[in-house]
């Protein structure tokens, strides 16, 4: 179960209705993301957009600050299921919050 970002960062592993994914960030010099890498058990379940939209949706229910500036990036080059960050969108976010 993911319980805080630093936890769920940290973890590197997330699982929830029966699947399974490690769970790592990527920074390069266009922009943050995160990486979702399913098991094969999990990938096999169905169609990686299927997927991205189940991780969105659970992301949506426990962080959704989070979900709401991160977008799938399926034409990403790194393995598994890539969200990017929306920095924009972020500082959006974090300046509601600190209202």
């Amino acid at each position: 179960m993911i319980k805080t970002l630093d936890e769920f960062l940290n973890e590197g592993r997330a699982s929830w209705g029966g699947m399974q994914f490690h769970v790592s960030s990527i920074l390069d010099r266009k922009a943050m993301y995160l990486q979702f890498i399913p098991d094969g058990k999990t990938l096999d379940l169905t169609s990686t957009e299927s997927l991205a939209e189940r991780i969105k949706d659970r992301l949506d229910t426990k962080m959704p600050m989070l979900a709401s500036v991160l977008e799938y990036d399926p034409d990403h080059s790194a393995a598994g299921l890539v969200f990017k960050l929306k920095p924009y969108d972020l500082a959006d976010v974090v300046t509601a919050a600190i209202k």
